[in-house]
């Protein structure tokens, strides 16, 4: 069984009881994670956590999707007017292009 407490802003402590499984282990630990001051600065978060991770985990990736979806779309337009320019298709004995 695994608690967590937050103790304080910077500090977080996870309390875990092993019960039987505890071989060597004290049956009862305790660890307490400390937030170092880089991490407690307000404008590091907001810039590193918050600005950059949402521009790679989320705009970066929409918009190389949508930039290459439409890269995509033109160029099969382009083939497909290509190829009907190249062979033209006949209507029993005359042959008709397609422009």
């Amino acid at each position: 069984m695994v608690r967590r407490k937050k103790r304080e802003q910077s500090c977080n402590v996870l309390e875990v009881d092993f019960g039987s499984f505890s071989q060597g282990i004290p049956a009862k630990s305790r660890v307490e994670f400390e937030a170092l001051p880089l991490r407690r600065n307000v404008y590091y978060y907001r810039i590193y956590y918050v600005g950059l991770n949402t521009f790679f985990a989320a705009v970066l990736p929409l918009a190389l999707l949508l930039f290459l979806n439409v890269r995509t779309a033109a160029e099969l337009f382009k083939m497909g007017r290509a190829d009907a320019e190249r062979s033209p298709i006949t209507i029993g004995q005359r042959k008709v292009t397609v422009r």
